[in-house]
């Protein structure tokens, strides 16, 4: 018989969001969110692969401040979110949409951060969002 202790923990664990080990994950992006009074998109991921499968994770954010626009544009780029995608006018909203449900390899630092350059798409929604 379940017991609403066993679905209490079962909720905490597949809620739970906890840094992981550095090393390369392949990693599917199930929310983002725009948080736009700070100028950045928050993605969420889940481990699709390996022994932590299933496992949530943060890994930093995609800040589109003036400063940070050709960093956010690089590691969009990784995610299969190109000049194509942009030439179309998104908004942040939109960006943060479109993420969802796309699958990544990435490398992670020690402190998670989504690299630069080491984002490579693995799989993406049928038809992209587009605004």
């Amino acid at each position: 018989m379940t017991t609403f202790k066993d679905v209490y923990e079962s909720a905490e664990r597949e809620h739970a969001v906890e840094p992981v080990p550095a090393g390369t994950y392949e990693l599917e992006v199930v929310a983002a969110r725009n948080v736009e009074a700070k100028s950045y998109i928050q993605p969420t991921f889940k481990i699709v692969a390996g022994p932590l499968a299933g496992r949530k994770v943060l890994a930093g954010v995609l800040s589109y401040t003036e400063n940070a626009r050709s960093i956010f544009f690089q590691k969009l780029e990784g995610f299969g979110l190109g000049k194509d995608f942009f030439a179309l006018g998104p908004s942040a909203d939109d960006v943060a949409a479109a993420l969802v449900g796309r699958v990544v390899t990435v490398d992670l630092d020690d402190e998670n951060r989504l690299p630069v350059r080491g984002v490579r798409v693995a799989s993406a929604p049928a038809a992209v969002r587009r605004p």
